[in-house]
């Protein structure tokens, strides 16, 4: 008799550890899903403003191009898994929709320039985390004369994949020469950048960095992502 209950209170233990790393694991996907698909409303709002004006100023095929950009950023958002990574390359494409749709609205005002090596496109990060911090540097970046220069590089360095977006505008006030933990800043972090801490904190469990530098003029935001370090896994079950 002993025996029969130690076995099945052994299998009820067994269940309902099942059950809470499966809700652990729901709860935990549920997380990464609501953090992805937080793209800035005022980026919304301001292109359907500006295709609104491209209609009604009759500039029907720049109104069309813009509203196929967004339609694929959109596209994109929604249909990504957010626990499954995708490669620099297939972010880097999606972050040319957002980068074709600013330019259209801020026209010669807006440059980008790239520098991705080979080996770093082929490796894999969470999707959509990049946006957030070109869009802090567009609309952060602005220069005295109202120019926006932006550069996008990408490189593997030993065993981290090292990001960083540049602008050369006036910088942020408490950031030196030295690269400082954006985790110091929080509260002065609006929606975007704060969602890119979040995520990177549930998706590498503390492993990966993100940090800012002042070149003054001018302000870097860097993430460093560890390659050994797998991210989250899918819940119990899949």
């Amino acid at each position: 008799a002993a025996l029969y209950f130690g076995i099945s209170y052994y299998r009820l233990w067994q269940q309902e550890q099942r059950r809470s790393l499966n809700a652990q694991a729901q709860a935990h996907l549920a997380q990464l899903r609501m953090l992805q698909y937080q793209l800035n409303p005022h980026f919304l709002f301001n292109t359907l403003n500006a295709i609104t004006t491209l209609v009604l100023e009759q500039q029907t095929h720049q109104a069309d191009r813009m509203l196929s950009g967004l339609s694929r950023l959109l596209r994109y958002a929604l249909e990504q898994n957010a626990q499954q990574p995708v490669s620099l390359a297939t972010e880097l494409e999606a972050l040319q929709w957002y980068l074709d749709i600013e330019q259209q609205r801020f026209a010669d005002d807006l440059s980008v320039h790239w520098q991705i090596s080979d080996a770093a496109q082929q490796q894999s990060i969470p999707s959509l985390l990049l946006q957030p911090l070109v869009e802090n540097a567009v609309i952060h970046g602005m220069n005295q004369e109202g120019k926006r220069d932006i550069h996008i590089s990408a490189d593997v360095m030993a065993d981290h994949l090292e990001l960083v977006v540049s602008d050369r505008g006036r910088g942020m006030a408490g950031v030196g020469r030295q690269p400082l933990p954006l985790e110091t800043l929080r509260s002065r972090l609006g929606v975007g950048l704060s969602n890119v801490l979040e995520r990177l904190d549930v998706t590498y469990h503390g492993h990966a960095q993100i940090w800012l530098q002042d070149h003054q003029p001018g302000l870097s935001i860097g993430i460093s992502l560890p390659l050994s370090v797998p991210m989250v896994r899918r819940p119990y079950g899949h």
